[in-house]
């Protein structure tokens, strides 16, 4: 007991600690939603454990540490596992669509997080430049403008024209963003189409797995990289998302 209390307790209270800061980070650093919120419960998660462990009776406190390392552990794994699948890319840089997902803005100014899916659109268009550029996002809190208003700016100040972009600026979801998407796609294009996905590397399972659910043949995906720190707690959402998608 001696030892769990002199090193186990306080390991728990630091990592607490350090969550909880970086939750206080990409709290400042973004708009108010979900992924935040549960860093910030994760880290106190953490930080009440190390605390119950160093003030419990012996037995109660090794119940208590187990049960928040098994939480800690379950929570590295399944967030490792969603990172890892989305670092895989599939492109082959001759699809003729490439769908960009849109991601929070601040009023009309992008997010590092948004910046880095079009940065990496913007490579692919060079070594495909007769693509076609599906922009998709709605106007959500916080947002003076469309998300996709905010994508096309980006892309015609780095040289992409207007003709290659087609915006989508209805969607406030990723199933939104997709099932919109296609809509506009079919309407616009008269024979079958293979289409490329760009986002941060957290999101590229569910988008994938949404855009073949709706109806989307041939579907490849290529990776944008996530500001570290918002690593956590878009993990953390994506897997709570992942599992509410499972249930369904």
């Amino acid at each position: 007991m001696s030892r769990l209390k002199t090193v186990g307790s306080p390991l728990l209270c630091l990592l607490g600690v350090l969550v909880l800061i970086n939750a206080a980070i990409a709290s400042a650093c973004s708009n108010v939603s979900l992924g935040p919120i549960l860093t910030y419960m994760f880290g106190g998660v953490l930080l009440t454990g190390g605390i119950l462990t160093r003030t419990l009776c012996a037995r109660r406190a090794r119940v208590v540490f187990i049960v928040v390392l098994c939480i800690l552990l379950l929570a590295g794994l399944c967030i490792g596992t969603v990172y890892t699948y989305g670092r895989l890319d599939s492109v082959t840089y001759d699809e003729d669509v490439l769908i960009v997902l849109g991601a929070g803005i601040r009023w009309e100014k992008i997010s590092l997080t948004l910046q880095r899916r079009l940065d990496t659109a913007l490579r692919y268009y060079e070594q495909n430049p007769n693509v076609l550029i599906v922009i998709s996002g709605g106007q959500g809190p916080q947002e003076d403008i469309s998300e996709a208003l905010a994508m096309e700016r980006y892309l015609l100040c780095h040289g992409v024209p207007e003709s290659h972009i087609l915006k989508e600026e209805l969607s406030t979801s990723t199933q939104e963003n997709l099932q919109f998407s296609k809509t506009l796609l079919d309407a616009r294009l008269n024979t079958s189409y293979t289409v490329a996905l760009i986002t941060n590397d957290f999101h590229i399972y569910r988008a994938c797995t949404l855009a073949r659910a709706q109806g989307f043949a041939h579907v490849t995906s290529a990776h944008a990289d996530t500001p570290w720190y918002t690593v956590i707690p878009n993990g953390m959402r994506e897997c709570l998302a992942i599992a509410a998608s499972w249930l369904k």
